[in-house]
């Protein structure tokens, strides 16, 4: 089951900071002792919020959705996917391709039209990459040195 995460929902929401204080892969915030603050930070983000993919209950994989730009104002907008963070039998699962898939068609429900998704990845997010490439993503552009 694919789900809204508010701050209304303190359980679920908390299932989203474990994942990203477990985060195992090298990061400035996730898997730190900042990361519930970071989450629950864009848990209150005014164009945007957590998702999440569901399995009787427990949260499986998530990422963060935001409405980044809104082109023509009516017709066009770009979104922001950020943070997909999943548990370790959920990528093998195939998680991640769901999830993105279902985060596409939540932006194309809130704002009807054309959109752009934009999902930004560390050199380090290798499955997550793979996965996005199997929902359909492409790749864009490749930095050299994100922080210059």
């Amino acid at each position: 089951m694919f789900h809204a995460i508010t701050p209304a929902e303190p359980d679920a929401l908390r299932s989203v900071v474990d994942l990203a204080a477990t985060y195992g892969l090298p990061h400035n915030v996730l898997g730190t002792n900042a990361a519930r603050a970071y989450v629950l930070q864009l848990a209150e983000h005014p164009m945007g919020r957590w998702y999440g993919l569901l399995a009787r209950e427990r949260l499986l994989a998530a990422a963060h959705l935001a409405l980044y730009g809104q082109g023509d104002s009516r017709s066009h907008s770009l979104w922001k996917i950020r943070h997909p963070l999943a548990r370790p039998e959920a990528i093998s699962a195939g998680a991640w391709p769901r999830l993105f898939n279902a985060l596409v068609q939540e932006a194309l429900a809130i704002r009807p039209g054309s959109i752009k998704a934009v999902l930004f990845l560390s050199e380090h997010e290798r499955e997550a990459s793979e996965a996005a490439l199997a929902a359909g993503f492409s790749v864009e552009g490749v930095l050299d040195d994100f922080y210059r």
